[in-house]
């Protein structure tokens, strides 16, 4: 199936990365820190959205004034990145597929909700140049995911039509943007997730990049 492709994106967190928890565990830190104690309903409703989404949100919901929005996101970013540096791993089997895919001479790029420094410390982490034509942030549109913004960006710069790429996404809001963008669209949900409706938008759902491999190169 891989070559009805010609250009592989990949969101970041919780595809590339294992940065899920890490966000995660910031925002109950640091809400927590102002006194506001967040649930796991609060939490889930903004995963794949930007940080700044993610704290303009919770900031509504719990009527937070101070400290600002700005700081809050600048002490977010920065727990992630400590994160990220000290614990960070490649979700398992990874790898093996951007090898594969990259010897099949595809280009492959990234489109993520993460802002430039968190994207900076996952490819000094992971060391991923070699594999990556170009890498899209969400920061730079107007809109984040679940609107298409970044991903009709990177398909710009690949300059590969949007209906010729694959996307392999982990969230909901993610999966609604390749969506949106007119891309074919490989969930990979975290467990607790996996049979959640919502999902059933995406052309393909998998549990792990094992049965990925066997989707595009096996069938």
């Amino acid at each position: 199936m891989i070559n009805l492709f010609k250009a592989v994106i990949f969101d970041m967190d919780g595809i590339i990365i294992n940065s899920e928890p890490f966000w995660k565990m910031a925002e109950m830190k640091v809400f927590e820190e102002i006194g506001v104690e967040l649930k796991h309903e609060d939490i889930e409703k903004n995963v794949g959205l930007k940080n700044t989404e993610v704290v303009n949100n919770i900031c509504l919901q719990f009527s937070i004034q101070n400290p600002s929005q700005e700081e809050i996101c600048r002490r977010l970013e920065q727990n992630v990145v400590d994160l990220i540096y000290a614990h960070g791993e490649e979700i398992e089997g990874l790898s093996d597929l951007l090898h594969r895919i990259k010897s099949l001479g595809i280009p492959m790029a990234i489109a993520t909700s993460s802002s430039h420094k968190i994207i900076q410390a996952v490819f000094d982490k992971l060391k991923l140049d070699a594999f990556f034509t170009c890498v899209s942030s969400a920061y730079d549109e107007e809109y984040g995911k679940p609107h298409p913004a970044v991903y009709l960006t990177t398909s710009k710069k690949l300059n590969i039509d949007p209906r010729y790429c694959l996307v392999i996404e982990d969230s909901i809001n993610g999966v609604l943007a390749g969506k949106s963008a007119k891309m074919t669209v490989i969930a990979m949900p975290e467990d607790t997730n996996f049979h959640h409706p919502k999902y059933a938008i995406a052309d393909f759902r998998c549990g792990n990049f094992k049965e990925i491999r066997a989707l595009l190169f096996e069938k």
